[in-house]
């Protein structure tokens, strides 16, 4: 799927704020998801190194099992990052949207979303915005997009 551009984005409207958080809520269980993944791979690398019932594992140990978990944040970077990159997430798909950008403005788009909706500031910044945008829309240049009439790019702050 192609990215909308402003050349083309007749008949798309910026996004509103329940579309917006919903698909957001979609995309924060997805990450969760991809989040507990990576959990369980580190306690399988862990239990294969020790056997937790005859001895503690080391800090080396440890340390590896930590490592492996520690790859949920670029893990879920990239998934938010490679959807947004693809015209939209999981969650923006399943309700309609689409991101309106410039493919460097996506991927930087992608790459901002997850912390905010983790400190969930891109959960009620929306209702203050004037134009509904979060801050990561108004970081990067982007816009959240769904099907209605002509579309206006929100401006920069």
């Amino acid at each position: 799927m192609r990215q909308i551009g402003r050349e083309d984005s007749e008949g798309w409207v910026p996004a509103r704020r329940e579309a917006r958080l919903l698909a957001g809520a979609i995309d924060l269980l997805v990450v969760f998801a991809i989040g507990a993944l990576c959990a369980l791979l580190a306690l399988a690398v862990m239990l294969a190194q020790v056997d937790p019932l005859s001895s503690d594992p080391s800090f080396g140990q440890w340390l590896v099992g930590y490592a492996v978990a520690a790859l949920w944040f670029p893990a879920a970077a990239l998934y938010i990052a490679l959807g947004t990159l693809r015209g939209g997430t999981i969650g923006a798909r399943l309700l309609g949207l689409r991101v309106g950008a410039s493919a460097g403005q996506a991927a930087a788009r992608g790459l901002l979303w997850w912390p905010g909706w983790i400190a969930l500031i891109g959960l009620w910044w929306p209702w203050l915005d004037p134009r509904g945008c979060a801050p990561v829309d108004r970081l990067t240049g982007a816009w959240l997009l769904e099907r209605g009439g002509a579309a206006v790019k929100p401006a920069s702050s």
